[in-house]
């Protein structure tokens, strides 16, 4: 029965070491999100909205876009 005790010890402890040891997981990126609202001039026309990032220049064309 001594043995047992102790094995079973050893084995806690070991498990607890390692447990005690490991690292968290890194924390997740933030997403930033931005909206933009386009507005209709008098005449009906509407602007256009330039997406400016590591890609350059960019002119967005899809409305109603929902990215989570």
């Amino acid at each position: 029965m001594k043995q047992t005790s102790l094995h079973t010890l050893l084995a806690l402890m070991a498990t607890a070491l390692l447990l005690g040891c490991a690292t968290p997981p890194p924390p997740q990126a933030v997403k930033s999100l931005s909206y933009v609202a386009l507005l209709a001039s008098p005449d009906g026309s509407v602007g256009k909205v330039l997406a400016r990032g590591a890609k350059g220049c960019q002119p967005l064309h899809i409305s109603c876009v929902n990215i989570i």
